[in-house]
């Protein structure tokens, strides 16, 4: 086939201008890769799991993050989604145009996360089970439920102090275990859960995922054993949820600090009155000073009675 001058130089004009464009396209797409790698680096390797900066790009690449997030690749935190963006806390599923709007306003606090689906594909393996949820995108305040056994190994173990108050508790190393070489097994914060149809005939202890990852190996593998399988069938208690996922105030009391405030006031009485307190010591509702094993029962009393035959 036979081509005139003109033909073959618009031919040539076409050819290397698709071949243009593919370059551009690669070039782009090599660029996404290494924009996406970046925030999955960052996130992966950072000590608590946390989002990067979109300030810390030296460049504008507003359009290819936007195409990130229609990829469902990347996703955005920002002081208009959350308190503190630089925490991945929920699974938030926030509208894509959402985020991309945070994107082209270019905030201080936006930052950049790669999603669970991106993650995911990653494969990345670990030994830690809590930790393995983490490096796969989960939120840090997601809530696990476990068997409620494993709160009496800690207050039946002289290593640990497990505090407990009104809707929440903590489980630290006693002080006289704490400088012995001891892997710690701190839970910064539990609760109290239920199942959602036997409701508080079957109590479970939730905590969140970000603590539970903190933990060693061992103590991990210890969790992971009580770790309930159907966990969308349990609910934590409702000043556990208000106060530390919502951040409110709760103003709720437990019957066992209704009882201390009580002794208070009768105490208070009695010397108005002149004459003798009634308590001869009191202690401080709302605390974590209590009486030795004044707290909610969390074992069924038949399953102590049966242990302690």
């Amino acid at each position: 086939m036979c081509y005139n001058n003109k033909e073959y130089i618009e031919n040539y004009s076409k050819l290397k201008i698709n071949m243009i464009h593919d370059i551009i396209k690669a070039g782009r797409a090599l660029m996404k890769d290494k924009i996406l790698k970046q925030i999955t680096d960052y996130y992966l390797n950072s000590r608590d799991f946390n989002g990067f900066p979109l300030y810390n790009f030296d460049k504008n690449y507003s359009n290819l993050i936007c195409q990130l997030i229609d990829e469902d690749k990347v996703e955005v935190l920002s002081p208009a989604f959350v308190l503190n963006p630089h925490i991945k806390a929920l699974r938030l599923n926030i509208d894509k145009e959402e985020q991309k709007k945070e994107i082209i306003k270019k905030g201080d606090s936006v930052v950049l996360y790669p999603t669970e689906k991106h993650l995911k594909s990653l494969n990345i393996n670990s030994e830690k089970p809590f930790t393995k949820m983490l490096l796969d995108g989960q939120g840090q305040l997601k809530i696990l439920f476990f068997n409620i056994e494993i709160l009496e190994s800690y207050f039946q173990d002289p290593r640990y102090d497990v505090f407990w108050s009104d809707y929440r508790g903590s489980i630290v190393v006693s002080d006289e275990f704490y400088d012995e070489n001891l892997e710690s097994e701190y839970i910064k914060d539990f609760g109290l859960g239920y199942h959602k149809e036997k409701l508080y005939e079957e109590k479970v202890v939730g905590v969140f995922l970000g603590d539970l990852a903190e933990l060693s190996l061992n103590a991990q593998l210890k969790w992971n054993i009580n770790y309930l399988e159907y966990q969308q069938e349990y609910f934590i208690n409702d000043g556990f949820y208000k106060n530390l996922v919502l951040g409110e105030w709760i103003d709720e009391v437990s019957i066992y600090d209704a009882v201390l405030d009580e002794m208070i006031v009768i105490n208070s009485m009695c010397e108005n009155m002149g004459i003798p307190h009634l308590f001869n010591k009191i202690y401080k509702p709302h605390t974590f000073e209590k009486p030795e094993d004044y707290r909610v029962m969390f074992l069924q009393l038949l399953k102590i009675t049966m242990v302690s035959c």
